[in-house]
């Protein structure tokens, strides 16, 4: 049986000895301002003393034999030995064989040099789109006013930088949950203005940290946290210094501040990157591939073997002496012998000649490719077909499910950045536009806004809008559940739909139009036999000027 051991230091002695005091950190500062190299060296040795100091007070009895051994080391996570304590520390500790800034490397790395990686980060990032606002407060001119103004900021000046785009920040903001975890974002005031400031995973730690490969400093990256309630107070942000040194840290408020990610734990507080994942399975099929491409080329490389009882001594006949490397067929080269047209070779008896069948790529080539192209989707959140562009080989029924399931995972990314994102960000634009007098005080500003999503796209467009007017017929569909999926307000919608068909009808009128010929250009149930334009429900249907 084994009995815990009590821990031997207190947090405190541990921080202690790690960040050391006052008059240690001033030493400290001065020495990575004079001697970089050195003083990173000393932190790094300081910090890798108190880890192990803290792994030290976390210990157990092993039981061998009669008795029981000495305190055990826990120093290394085993799922052999379940008697061993680990204490974790922060997301970092859930990265086997990384650590954060390694892994950021590795997933920007890969996203660079494997087009396969490229193609799903960008294809989702792609179709998840930017939700755009619609107003619908009581006062129209308002809206209007609002929409014309916030399209403009959108386009030329939320971002800081003036980099991007509204549309292109949202796009840049899914990519890096793929690449780097998570990015940040600052809400600047600028002349009464907000603007937008992206900020990049590895700039969001503490100071001294070299290159983006290692955290020698900040146990949870960057990252303040009020452990009592858990709520984040606030970021660290440096700047790239010599030899990227991050230096110069310093403290964001959470209320200016955004950081964000698709967390999976309730306390975790940092993104881990998306391809994570699907990292070695990429690169495993990336080998593959390479594998079977030099394949190829050395046999396309022989034309025809030749089989001879003296071979080195005709090679060396057929060969011209000379320096390696030096102009003319042959030279320096005594195993091969170039193919001219016409040529004629003579065999004695016992030799052969015979031309290379390549086999390469063999019978397994697709299913073995497929199946690491379905992992890779899979493991980053879409489906092969998407992926590969390829439908293939797949029935109408399903493709129309793997469309559908790409369908659920473009909703979940466009809910989570309305949620995240754009709603806090129009919250403060908003805010900033009333206050310094843009934009008229409207009450109504921050509630009667909705979010329209990109357009889903299906493999016939016409089946799919008869499909919504059958459910809306049947009654199995509201006007409520089908406008709040395109992020739309059903009585906006409708009022908005009968005063377009008025205005037809009226202009219709002045021009001398038939009332038949009106009556078919418009949206059925709206015209009826006394001509007046009223709203029918659904179900109904009216044409040329009488119900059906």
């Amino acid at each position: 049986m084994l009995k815990e051991i009590p821990r031997t230091d207190s947090p405190e002695a541990i921080a202690n000895a790690v960040y050391g005091g006052r008059v240690t950190q001033m030493i400290d500062r001065a020495m990575l301002s004079l001697f970089p190299g050195w003083g990173v060296a000393r932190l790094k040795a300081r910090q890798e003393a108190g880890y192990r100091r803290a792994m030290l007070s976390f210990a157990s009895k092993q039981r061998t034999g009669g008795g029981y051994s000495a305190y055990s080391e826990i120093t290394m996570p085993s799922n052999q030995r379940s008697q061993n304590w680990l204490a974790l520390t922060s997301e970092d500790a859930l990265l086997p064989g990384y650590d954060r800034f390694q892994l950021i490397t590795e997933c920007r790395q890969e996203y660079r040099i494997d087009p396969l990686l490229r193609a799903l980060v960008d294809g989702i990032a792609r179709r998840v789109g930017s939700p755009q606002p619609h107003f619908y407060t009581d006062d129209e001119a308002w809206n209007n006013e609002a929409e014309e103004q916030y399209q403009q900021w959108a386009e030329e000046q939320c971002d800081y930088t003036g980099a991007m785009s509204l549309a292109e920040m949202d796009t840049a903001i899914v990519r890096a949950c793929y690449t780097d975890g998570d990015i940040g974002e600052n809400y600047l005031d600028v002349d009464g203005d907000l603007r937008l400031q992206l900020i990049e995973a590895d700039r969001i730690a503490s100071d001294y940290r070299v290159s983006i490969n290692q955290d020698t400093i900040n146990p949870m990256s960057g990252v303040l946290i009020d452990w009592d309630t858990g709520r984040v107070k606030g970021y660290y942000v440096g700047t790239r210094g010599i030899g990227g040194i991050l230096n110069n840290s310093q403290f964001h408020s959470a209320d200016n501040m955004k950081l964000y990610f698709r967390p999976y734990r309730i306390e975790q507080r940092r993104g881990v990157p998306l391809l994570a994942p699907v990292l070695n399975i990429a690169k495993d099929l990336r080998r593959y591939l390479t594998a079977v491409r030099v394949s190829m080329n050395i046999a396309a490389s022989y034309g025809v073997f030749i089989q001879r009882n003296n071979a080195a001594q005709y090679a060396l006949a057929s060969s011209q002496g000379g320096v390696a490397g030096s102009q003319g067929e042959g030279r320096g080269n005594y195993k091969t012998a170039p193919i001219k047209t016409g040529m004629i070779t003579w065999l004695d008896e016992g030799e052969s000649a015979w031309q290379l069948d390549p086999k390469v790529p063999g019978p397994d080539f697709d299913p073995v490719t497929r199946f690491y192209v379905r992992q890779i989707a899979r493991g980053g959140g879409s489906i092969y077909e998407m992926l590969m562009g390829d439908f293939s080989g797949m029935s109408y029924s399903a493709s129309k499910t793997a469309l559908l399931f790409e369908w659920e995972m473009q909703n979940d990314w466009q809910e989570w950045l309305i949620r995240t994102r754009k709603r806090k960000v129009y919250n403060v634009w908003v805010s900033k536009r009333m206050e310094s007098g843009r934009l008229p005080f409207n009450p109504q500003a921050f509630d009667r806004v909705g979010w329209i999503r990109p357009p889903r796209t299906g493999f016939d467009p016409l089946e799919d809008a008869e499909a919504i007017i059958k459910l809306l017929g049947a009654g199995a569909m509201t006007f409520r559940r089908y406008f709040s999926s395109l992020g739309l307000n059903e009585e906006v919608e409708l009022r908005q739909a009968a005063k377009e068909a008025k205005l037809i009808y009226e202009l219709a009128k002045e021009a001398g139009v038939p009332h038949e010929m009106i009556s078919s250009t418009l949206a059925p149930g709206v015209i009826t036999r006394s001509e007046q334009p009223v709203p029918v429900g659904p179900g109904t249907t009216r044409r040329g000027g009488a119900q059906d």
